[in-house]
């Protein structure tokens, strides 16, 4: 009986020395798996697939609807853009208002026949809204 019981015991701890050591393997593995750099590695590599994944169709969705395409890149040129379009649109409006001043005024010089009041000049000499 006691040959036995010891033989019973070797095979218990050969089993546990063998749990050991897979216990030991599994977290060598996960040790591994878990290395910041290579956790940074695959979040790079799945966020770069997702990138291309989501590049690919908008690509696909702009070939259905290139017109929808179009115009949302000119609403976002138009709002990058704001700033400097306001500063021109603003000067081509100034520019042209004087345009419109010299153009009336020689008019005026031109033809005696034409009112002696000139409405422009009660008027402000920049146009409105500037």
């Amino acid at each position: 009986m006691k040959g036995d019981d010891e033989m019973h015991m070797r095979e218990l701890n050969a089993r546990a020395e063998q749990m050991r050591g897979e216990l030991a393997a599994t977290f060598a593995v996960a040790g591994e798996r878990l290395r910041p750099d290579r956790l940074a590695s695959e979040a790079s590599d799945r966020f770069a697939d997702m990138v291309l994944d989501n590049a690919d169709r908008a690509k696909a969705a702009a070939r259905e609807h290139p017109l929808k395409v179009a115009g949302i890149a000119a609403i976002i040129g138009a709002v990058l853009a704001r700033r400097p379009l306001s500063r021109l649109l603003s000067q081509g409006m100034a520019v042209a208002w004087r345009h419109f001043q010299e153009r009336h005024r020689r008019t005026a010089a031109e033809d005696p026949t034409t009112e002696t009041q000139d409405p422009i000049a009660e008027e402000s000499e920049e146009p409105h809204g500037t």
